[in-house]
């Protein structure tokens, strides 16, 4: 392979791309990925300004490390200038370092507006970052927070809003820098039920606040709340004035609040509710009767209160002096009745079934899942029913009501709503689980939207933000039933997930799945949180599993079960038990590959303050931040980060006992899912009957010993075909006086449609029915698809065999080509999933990828194009092999088809490399 000096392309690309100094300017409306919507035409790297005046969407990280972001970033910059960014998507995107650096949202007579979307985070992190909403030179803007807006240093709100959404994070400030929010700044807080958006600091320096006393505080309520309900606005360090509603204020719902300010110092703003006299009031609305045929009169009867005016839509009916209405609706119609009290409107609806079956419009739980003895309350909205049921309790029930239950087992409730016309069902589980209920916390790496750069919690909303993190798919588990895991792409660097807030519990239970990586007598992290003060950690290396904990600077708990029982070919379950009030832990370990571990202790337990980090301790590289449950900013001696992966994180709100602990591992580890198995004796032969699921094969086992390793039971018969619902196998009855037997459950391989290793043919002789060609544009055709020994200038060897295909195996490939390469037809007619797996090795000229593979699907019959599962394949200097693997879109399911490999070049002559190989092609699709 050629490696010439690229002078010419090298210059080019100092002018083009934004340097230090330099800025870009997104137009347009599209991903921020996109090169085309920036000037410059490339994204801005690190140490420029980035100016967004179109529609920027982010939607997964826009860098691999957070410090490859823009210094600056400026949403709606310039006089008439609007501009709109939406993070949908990652963690590892915003700003960072820099002098005069942060997120500016609507400045110099722009308006921005910056949206991070729920799941999502946007970060200005670096000394002296600031985010800042508007400026004094009329520009105005607003960013709205369902995420995480990672705010590290300084937040100033000029002249705009900051608008935190129920699920809003913005809790990481940690320096003496000071923030303000000017006259003409706006805090607001959309609240749900108990949900409120987190503004708060992340040490003991963080967020320090003024408050003019023009700036306004805007609340809007919504969910299940009552008066004296209180929610914490922000926890600050200091706090100077406060909110022009003073200590007391309405808002625009007609709710008054007083707001505590605290003391000022290292307190928090708390927001109660105290009244709700400025609002009117609808206790009920209904119609008599609520389903009716047409042609025929309902009325509609309302119990209203605290009003200036009632109105009942449509038809704008004035009826503020009435007590009801009748109405006569030719089809089913929703009436609306608005009760307004000065600049307040509170509405209310009631629908009116005509001819039609009764409306069930909703049907929902507080909580799904409860512990024993705990309860949730059902709520349901239903229109047009003369009658509403729900088994099996309460029974009879009104049309729009709530009320609380306490199952002791796992029930499905039944909503039946009946009319002339007939009835409708709508069914909801409400499951009791002791230990689902208690899951405060889990980060699962198989959960929807989970990628390398971050962890996402999925109940709690905690996310850890990885640096140098590789998310493991397709994991092969023997003992577990997990799929996914977490690891790290370069296990010696001090990386791994930052939380940024801690876990300031005192009676807790951490559950971790973990594979072990090369074990020596340092210790390595799992998990920390805390800091100098009091913290927690757990810690691995070849001798055991080691908690610590740490209360005022001084280590008070340090125990280590052991691992020399433990086998560690798979996963190995940790769980910790921590109980504050007895000043107890229980430590449990558990190989899936066999042997236990336990270790327990006593002492003080405090509160963790500070911040909580997987893999490494918190801070990453810049210095150890917490004290991982040791002795003041001490840690253990060498200590260093996890070599392993993580299949599972679970916090929970209490302590396990043993017995909770053994039924935790069972629902990962080995028989996490019991098959139902019955026995029955007919005469000299068994009859076993067991569930059974398609795609599934089954191994049937005996032992006249239950204690035996399941592996040394007799097989009886293996390879068993599903037959769902239930398999049915007819034994003879065995002499012996007791007998066991043990079914296994395991899926079935994929079938294999179509395979290719380019080891059936001579070298320069395609396989039978594959075939090479040119696009018409391509005059010179210099770059031929080719079969055989690759070592020439590619790989050194085939993936497999002697032979691969790739272009031109005797030399590098050449300029302006264009050239496909189709497999034969595969059929995938009765196919409902396919995935596509091959080898290969790219060594392309990856200036602004115009040196590029493209993988598509054709029609067989027609060769027009079904999809395109690949569009942009590039890379310099291949090290290895590396496996591709796609799942088919839709649109090929159902058809014969053909693959395509197309390889396309520039007509650029300083530059050539070795090109694009190819080995081992296979489809296949899931096991009937």
């Amino acid at each position: 392979m050629k490696y010439p000096v690229r002078v010419f392309l090298l210059s080019l690309f100092s002018f083009l791309a934004p340097t230090a100094d330099g800025q870009a300017i997104f137009t347009g409306s599209g991903d921020w990925l996109d090169a085309l919507l920036w000037d410059t035409g490339v994204v801005p790297p690190d140490g420029s300004t980035a100016i967004v005046n179109g529609d920027a969407q982010i939607t997964q990280n826009t860098v691999s490390t957070q410090n490859a972001n823009p210094s600056r970033v400026e949403i709606g910059s310039g006089i008439g200038e609007t501009g709109t960014l939406t993070v949908s998507g990652g963690t590892l995107s915003g700003a960072h370092g820099g002098a005069n650096g942060g997120i500016y949202v609507g400045l110099i007579g722009g308006t921005g507006t910056l949206i991070v979307d729920q799941g999502a985070t946007y970060r200005s992190q670096g000394a002296g970052m600031r985010i800042v909403i508007g400026d004094d030179s009329g520009g105005t803007g607003t960013i709205s927070v369902a995420g995480a807006l990672q705010n590290y240093k300084i937040l100033e709100i000029v002249n705009g809003t900051l608008k935190m959404l129920p699920t809003g994070q913005n809790n990481l400030f940690n320096s003496n820098d000071p923030s303000f929010i000017a006259a003409n700044g706006t805090l607001a807080y959309v609240i749900d039920g108990p949900n409120v958006g987190s503004l708060k600091r992340s040490n003991t320096t963080g967020l320090n606040l003024t408050i003019d006393p023009a700036a306004n505080l805007l609340i809007t309520l919504g969910g299940t709340f009552a008066i004296n309900d209180f929610w914490v606005l922000m926890n600050y360090t200091s706090l100077t004035g406060q909110f022009a509603q003073g200590t007391s204020f309405t808002n625009l719902q007609g709710y008054t609040f007083d707001i505590d300010y605290g003391a000022s110092a290292n307190d928090v703003v708390t927001l109660t509710l105290v009244s709700d006299a400025q609002r009117p009031k609808i206790d009920e609305l209904s119609a008599t009767p609520p389903a009716i045929s047409s042609g025929q009169t309902t009325t509609i009867e309302w119990t209203a209160s605290n009003f200036d005016t009632l109105t009942l839509d449509p038809g704008e009916n004035d009826v503020t002096a009435a007590g009801n209405f009748p109405v006569m609706p030719a089809t089913t119609t929703t009436y609306r009745l608005s009760a307004v009290l000065g600049a307040v409107t509170v509405t209310r609806d009631v629908t009116v079934v005509v001819d039609e079956l009764p409306e069930i419009n909703s049907f929902g739980a507080t909580e799904n899942v409860i512990a024993p003895g705990d309860s949730t309350t059902l709520s349901w909205i239903v229109s047009g029913a003369d009658s509403v049921t729900i088994t099996p309790a309460p029974g009879a029930v009104n049309e729009v009501d709530s009320t609380s239950v306490s199952p002791g087992t796992n029930t499905t409730y039944t909503l039946t709503a009946t009319n002339d016309t007939g009835s409708v069902m709508a069914d909801l589980s409400v499951t009791v689980d002791a230990i689902a209920a208690a899951i405060i916390h889990c980060w699962d790496p198989s959960g929807p939207d989970q990628s390398s750069g971050a962890l996402l919690d999925s109940v709690g909303g905690k996310n850890f933000d990885m640096t140098g993190g590789d998310l493991l798919n397709d994991l092969t588990s023997p003992g577990t039933s997990l799929t996914t895991a977490m690891s790290r792409t370069n296990l010696d660097a001090n990386t791994g997930g930052d939380n940024g807030l801690g876990f300031s519990r005192t009676a807790t239970t951490y559950e971790l799945w973990v594979q072990m990586g090369v074990l020596d007598n340092r210790s390595q992290v799992l998990f920390e949180t805390g800091g100098s003060s009091d913290g927690s950690c757990l810690l691995v290396n070849s001798n055991g599993i080691r908690f610590m904990h740490s209360v005022a600077g001084a280590n008070t708990i340090d125990i280590e079960a052991p691992l020399t029982l433990v086998d560690p070919a798979d996963f190995i379950h940790i769980m910790a038990s921590v109980d504050g009030n007895a000043g107890h832990v229980d430590l449990y370990l558990r190989g899936t590959s066999g042997g236990v571990g336990t270790a327990s202790g006593d002492g003080t337990i405090g509160a963790p303050n500070g911040r909580a980090s997987i893999f490494t301790w918190s801070g990453f590289a810049g210095g150890i931040a917490g004290a991982l449950g040791g002795v003041g900013m001490e840690v253990p001696a060498e200590t260093t980060t996890f070599k392993g992966t993580i299949g599972m994180f679970k916090i929970y709100d209490r302590p396990f006992s043993s017995t909770e602990v053994d039924d935790a591992y069972l629902r990962i580890g080995d028989a996490i899912i019991p098959i139902f198995f019955d026995i029955e004796a007919r005469g000299n032969e068994l009859v076993l009957t067991w569930e059974s699921i398609a795609g599934m094969s089954y191994n049937l086992t005996s032992s006249t010993d239950l204690a035996a390793d399941p592996s040394s039971w007799d097989l009886v018969e293996g390879d068993i075909p599903a037959t769902p619902t239930t398999n049915t196998k007819v034994i003879q009855r065995p002499g012996d006086s007791v007998r066991f037997y043990r079914v296994e459950e395991f899926p079935l391989p994929p079938v294999e449609v179509f395979e290719e290793h380019f080891d059936g043919a001579n070298a320069g002789t395609l396989p039978t029915d594959w075939t090479a060609g040119f696009d018409p544009a391509d005059t010179l055709m210099n770059t031929s698809w080719e079969l055989g020994d690759p070592s020439v200038t590619g790989p050194l060897t085939a993936f497999s065999g002697a032979h691969c295909v790739g272009t031109n195996l005797l030399a590098n490939y050449g300029l302006s080509s264009n050239t496909w390469l189709r497999t034969p037809a595969i059929n995938l007619s009765t196919a409902t999933g396919a995935t596509l797996t091959f080898q290969q090795w790219i060594d392309m000229d990856d200036f602004d990828d115009l040196d590029r593979g493209t993988v598509r699907v054709l029609d067989a019959a027609t060769l027009a194009e079904l999809a395109v599962i690949e569009g942009v394949l590039t890379g310099l200097g291949a090290l290895d092999w590396d496996e591709f693997s796609a799942d088919l879109p839709a649109e090929t399911l159902g058809k014969i088809v053909l693959l395509e490999f197309q390889f396309v070049s520039d007509g650029d002559d300083i530059f050539d490399a070795s090109g694009w190989y190819i080995d081992d092609v296979a489809v296949t699709t899931p096991a009937p």
